[in-house]
């Protein structure tokens, strides 16, 4: 068990559920704009890389693994689409979490690393 497994287009990855699991990492190296629709769950990896920007839009509550964002955006609009995973979201120096949200959300999950946090959108985040 476990593995990695590359695609360099979020939208390859559908938009059903996307089981990451302990051991196991799913990198996003996207070159151009791109949206993962998929529900994440698991215990794994989650990784952006590629100057491209990737949109989370699917239900990510279940998702207890770690976020890598590498370089590029990865965009949320909140807990929702990547949990409050124990291993949190790591932002390297290149990378950028950007939050955009229309109305109020948490942020409860530990975000570090020395990248970028931006927030779009009318709403309030929680930190």
């Amino acid at each position: 068990a476990g593995g990695d497994l590359l695609v360099t287009n979020g939208d390859a990855l559908g938009s059903g559920t996307l089981q990451i699991d302990s051991g196991t990492s799913v990198i996003v190296n996207a070159v151009a704009d791109s949206t993962v629709a998929a529900n994440l769950t698991g215990d794994g990896l989650f990784d952006k890389a590629g100057a491209g920007k990737v949109t989370l839009t699917g239900n990510g509550t279940q998702f207890g693994g770690t976020i890598g964002i590498q370089n590029g955006i990865l965009q949320i609009a909140g807990d929702q689409n990547i949990g409050t995973s124990p291993g949190g979201v790591f932002i390297n120096t290149q990378g950028t979490l950007q939050i955009d949200t229309a109305g109020s959300t948490n942020l409860a999950t530990v975000v570090y690393g020395s990248g970028n946090v931006v927030k779009t959108g009318a709403g309030t985040v929680f930190m």
